[in-house]
């Protein structure tokens, strides 16, 4: 990097952080998570966080899926995780990135953690004083932990201040030049020119305060589509831990406040029907199809409609 651009760097950063800061936030690479409360003990606390864990202190999985996969990943990653891990699925925290794609196949990278670990890091963190901004894996692209919306809310504060200040200055200016221009008897040309200056500086802003409100409703949509991910997935670790192993599903329908299954069972279709009953989140399970035998198999062939309540209706 050129020293002219170095400079014109550290400018926009002292000029644009809170407190006139070169850097808003400190990096910290943790490769010992034995070890992190010692290196969190030592830290400054005056800035937000990075926490980037280094990829040996994760279980690595290689795992290829179809290309078609891609929009539904985080949900494929997370079923499979709790296939892999039937008994301690939801004590374990994962980060994924796709090292390659082919025509057909999409070959991911999952880092795959203890929850506790995490856990432990805010707590020292907390004990410590030090605020967490994030918490990445190595290489990763989307982080384990974001608290970004809430440690940078001064920062853009501080930036909306600033451009506002900045305008404050120009119009200031402006208005100097005017009455200069009005003691010389008025130079209206380069009037208007000034004060088209201030207005395009003005649209500016308000496109640029736009775009922060559409942002913000971008990103509370990504919360509302995420929560509702996390709703799904919680229903189906329900059912699946409710189902024995002479039942399987071959469809499962989630609508927002029931669910259709349908598939074959070994049960009898009242027993089937008082285990769906028993599941967390469900209200009642009714049979949508006569009963049929499967000739091949001798099983039960089903079909039932799961009425949805409370923390199992998908928000």
């Amino acid at each position: 990097m050129r020293g002219a651009e170095l400079i014109d760097r550290r400018f926009a950063g002292w000029l644009f952080n809170p407190g006139f800061q070169f850097s808003w936030s400190d990096t910290v690479h943790i490769s010992d998570l034995e070890a992190a409360d010692t290196i969190l003990s030592d830290l400054e606390h005056s800035r937000p966080v990075n926490l980037v864990i280094a990829k040996q202190c994760f279980l690595i999985r290689k795992i290829v899926l179809p290309r078609k996969a891609r929009s539904r990943i985080n949900e494929i990653l997370q079923l499979n995780i709790d296939n892999a891990f039937p008994s301690s699925s939801k004590q374990l925290t994962w980060s994924a990135r796709i090292v390659r794609r082919t025509p057909h196949e999409l070959i991911v990278e999952q880092w795959v953690l203890k929850s506790r670990y995490i856990q432990d890091l805010l707590n020292v963190a907390h004990t410590e004083n030090i605020e967490i901004r994030s918490i990445f894996a190595q290489d990763a692209n989307d982080p384990i932990i974001d608290h970004r919306w809430r440690t940078d809310r001064p920062r853009i504060l501080w930036w909306l201040v600033t451009v506002v200040s900045v305008l404050l200055a120009l119009l200031f200016s402006t208005y100097s030049d005017l009455q200069k221009l009005n003691s010389l008897g008025g130079k209206t040309e380069i009037l208007d020119a000034n004060l088209d200056q201030v207005r395009t500086e003005l649209v500016s802003v308000r496109g640029n305060l736009e775009n922060l409100e559409n942002e913000e409703k971008e990103f509370s949509e990504i919360l509302t589509e995420l929560e509702v991910g996390r709703s799904r997935l919680k229903f189906i670790a329900n059912l699946t831990d409710a189902l024995p192993d002479s039942v399987w599903l071959s469809e499962l329908r989630i609508r927002k406040s029931s669910a259709e299954v349908i598939g074959f069972s070994k049960l009898s279709l009242p027993k089937l029907q008082m285990v769906l009953q028993g599941v967390s989140g469900v209200r009642s399970a009714n049979i949508l199809m006569p009963v049929s035998v499967d000739r091949r198999t001798g099983y039960f062939r089903f079909q039932f409609e799961l009425k949805l309540h409370g923390s199992g209706a998908i928000k």
